[in-house]
């Protein structure tokens, strides 16, 4: 599920939820917020968790929780630039 503008400046929300029979359960809820105004460059904030049952094979559960903070600067547009120019071919010099 994912809202756009959430709070007027071309803020996203983002959430994801899941469960099943091995991922018991996990969620990740996403905030992202352009800077100074420019799409392309935005600072996000997640938090997750998720819990993963092993005890089938390995007797174990596995429990992640956490949280990440990205900073995205700059966006190409395709096709990707070339920053050096193509190496030239020059016949040998004969004497």
């Amino acid at each position: 599920m994912a809202f756009r503008n959430v709070l007027g400046r071309a803020e996203t929300l983002q959430a994801n939820v899941s469960f099943g029979t091995k991922t018991r359960s996990a969620f990740e809820i996403v905030f992202g917020k352009p800077l100074s105004g420019n799409v392309d460059r935005t600072l996000s904030l997640a938090v997750f968790k998720q819990t993963v049952d092993f005890t089938s094979t390995n007797s174990f559960n596995l429990s992640n929780l956490g949280g990440r903070v990205s900073l995205n600067v700059c966006s190409f547009p395709f096709p990707f630039p070339r920053f050096f120019p193509s190496p030239q071919l020059n016949p040998p010099l004969s004497l």
